[in-house]
């Protein structure tokens, strides 16, 4: 793992367990999040999240390494949100939704946007 994944890691993300996983369909999954962090989340409809999925994999450029997804769900009080991925498209995003599990640790940071 590089230095930049390493400070990604332990400065700058911030760290939650998979509690859920869900096949919607053929090419969907919902992936529960749940951390202690989530229950400072601000949360804005339509704020979007941005999951180090790539992390600790050398062979992806760092565009790579993070994806951003949507907010489907989010329970600030039980400290759990929920994303909805749809996997059709083969990348790096739709992999890891279909191989991801249950207690697989990932590291996240919402995306604010400027309005």
């Amino acid at each position: 793992m590089s230095i930049l994944e390493r400070i990604l890691k332990t400065v700058v993300l911030d760290e939650a367990i998979i509690t859920e996983k869900v096949a919607l369909s053929k090419t969907a999954f919902k992936i529960r999040l749940q951390s202690d962090s989530i229950k400072n989340i601000s949360f804005i409809p339509g704020a979007f999240l941005r999951l180090g999925i790539g992390i600790g994999k050398e062979e992806l450029s760092m565009k790579d390494k993070i994806r951003s997804y949507s907010i489907w769900n989010i329970n600030s009080s039980s400290g759990y949100l929920d994303l909805a991925i749809a996997t059709h498209s083969g990348g790096i995003g739709s992999k890891w939704a279909q191989e991801c599990q249950e207690g697989d640790t990932v590291y996240y940071k919402l995306k604010k946007e400027i309005l």
